[in-house]
């Protein structure tokens, strides 16, 4: 009986430790360009709560993705997982209407690196679902919508 007792307890502590990975999920890497950067048009920093707040909803966004918010990809589910992404955030609009824009590159690409280094990086118009664009509205916490770029 005590041996079972402690394989279900293993097993517990097995899942529940798996179930908390999962759901902390965030990007390979990222750069939040500060106000008044060189080469960007930013009104106010994002906070790294805001991105953590942002990334945690991008995650199940990826996982259970809404058509209404999710463009670009034609099976409508992104076929690589946050964690694979560099992205650059920057900050935008006046205060009672403020977004965070988000740029992001697959970890695998050449201009990955680039992306977070560089603020005058321009994303290409073309490139599938290695590339995405993203807008959130912090003062809602939502996801207003994630662009993948068209082949």
């Amino acid at each position: 009986m005590r041996t079972a007792l402690l394989f279900l307890l293993s097993a517990l502590a097995i899942a529940l430790a798996s179930g908390c990975a999962s759901g902390t999920s965030k990007s390979a890497a990222y750069n939040i360009i500060p106000a008044g950067a060189h080469g960007r048009e930013t009104s106010w920093t994002p906070t790294e709560g805001d991105i953590a707040t942002l990334e945690k909803k991008l995650t199940r966004q990826f996982s259970m993705p809404d058509k209404m918010v999710i463009s670009g990809i034609a099976e409508g589910l992104p076929p690589y997982s946050l964690s694979e992404y560099n992205i650059r955030y920057t900050g935008t609009g006046p205060v009672e209407s403020r977004y965070i824009l988000g740029e992001a590159v697959h970890k695998s690409l050449p201009e990955a690196a680039t992306l977070l280094t560089d603020n005058r990086y321009v994303m290409p118009e073309k490139g599938g679902p290695r590339y995405f664009t993203v807008m959130y509205k912090p003062a809602e916490e939502r996801i207003v919508a994630v662009r993948f770029n068209g082949n």
